[in-house]
């Protein structure tokens, strides 16, 4: 089973390297539509995890910090088969933003693993991008930056998503993976069967 994990990561990772997002196509507003079933919400649940690593590790690189220092830090992890390819699979792959980076492989995740036609995979992204929102916020919050800086930083963000976002972290108190998780679902569950 992980050897089969193990080839999709590579596989997707190689196809989002390679190829361009379709232009999504966006069907009736979300609050009335059904765009995923329960399975494909639990394959894209798992292409968010995927995806959080990728973004992790993809910063690790564009910073400089080695590969090998990289896989250190997974290398203890449940998973870790997985999360020390996705290691090598990232610090093999070319890229200059590593959000962007992170949002190619759950785009490919999701049509690839999660078999979601590429037309409906952006809402997913969507819910993708407020994980991450709250993972930035999680992390300043810990580190005691006020929450106006982190305002600021996404201040280019049309409307008032990302303040909220921002606001709820710094209201909640618990495990990183367990408010990012939150948020996913809160987006999510307006678009699932």
């Amino acid at each position: 089973m992980i050897k089969k994990i193990l080839i999709i990561i590579a596989t997707l990772y190689l196809a989002a390297c390679s190829t361009t997002e379709p232009k999504p196509v966006k069907p009736a507003k979300p609050e009335t539509t059904k765009l995923y079933s329960q399975k494909e919400y639990l394959k894209l649940t798992y292409c968010l995890g995927i995806s959080d690593a990728v973004r992790h590790i993809a910063y690790m690189k564009l910073s400089n910090v080695p590969k090998a220092k990289a896989k250190e830090r997974y290398q203890n992890r449940k998973n870790s088969r997985l999360l020390l390819a996705t290691v090598d699979a990232v610090y093999a792959s070319e890229f200059k933003n590593a959000w962007k980076r992170a949002t190619s492989f759950y785009s490919a995740c999701s049509v690839k693993l999660a078999k979601v036609s590429a037309d409906r995979v952006w809402y997913g992204k969507f819910c993708l991008q407020q994980t991450h929102i709250g993972d930035v916020a999680y992390y300043s919050k810990r580190k005691g930056i006020p929450k106006s800086d982190v305002y600021q930083k996404f201040s280019k963000l049309k409307g008032r998503l990302p303040t909220k976002i921002i606001d709820r972290v710094y209201s909640l108190d618990g495990k990183r993976s367990t408010i990012k998780l939150d948020i996913w679902r809160n987006c999510m569950q307006k678009v699932v069967e």
